[in-house]
């Protein structure tokens, strides 16, 4: 089941969990985005793909996390966006936020609400608003910040060994 996508600015800042890494790129395609975050506390967590600038459109791909716990404060989660129809579009400008929520407090926040929109850590270019990523036509995909990791999507999986073990999480 696909979760509903809330607008951002939903959360109340300041009381959401510690991101500790991420989000970080780990396989772009067509059929599919796969984003690695590691949290100091659980969380739900949703990842969303919009045509650049056009966020008010709608998402044309979502999907969840699949987490696991790995220390006393560590959880790292693989989130897996499916596009609404058969593919990603291709050769064009493409967006991506997350949501995490705290069932435990009912906090929900998005990338903006977590800080990482604005100022010296922002994670999107000037203008663009949200991370950015490039699916291309038969080939390898790229992301359009420096901050995260562009790679083959025959070479992505270097992730900790005990989450893929598991047989848990899987991306596509």
């Amino acid at each position: 089941m696909t979760p509903t996508p809330r607008p951002v600015g939903a959360g109340q800042v300041g009381d959401g969990p510690g991101l500790l890494a991420g989000p970080i790129l780990r396989r772009v395609d067509p059929r599919g985005v796969c984003v690695w975050i590691a949290t100091s506390e659980p969380v739900a967590a949703s990842l969303w793909v919009y045509r650049a600038g056009h966020q008010d459109d709608g998402a044309v791909g979502g999907g969840a996390a699949v987490s696991v716990r790995l220390g006393q404060r560590l959880w790292v989660h693989l989130l897996t966006a499916r596009p609404s129809g058969q593919r990603f579009p291709t050769d064009e400008l493409l967006t991506y936020d997350l949501e995490l929520q705290r069932p435990a407090s009912g906090w929900s926040g998005r990338l903006a609400e977590l800080g990482l929109l604005d100022g010296a850590n922002t994670l999107a270019y000037p203008g663009v608003g949200l991370p950015s990523l490039f699916v291309r036509q038969g080939g390898a995909s790229c992301t359009a910040r420096a901050r995260t990791r562009c790679c083959a999507p025959t070479s992505c999986w270097s992730t900790p060994a005990p989450i893929w073990r598991s047989g848990r999480a899987r991306c596509f």
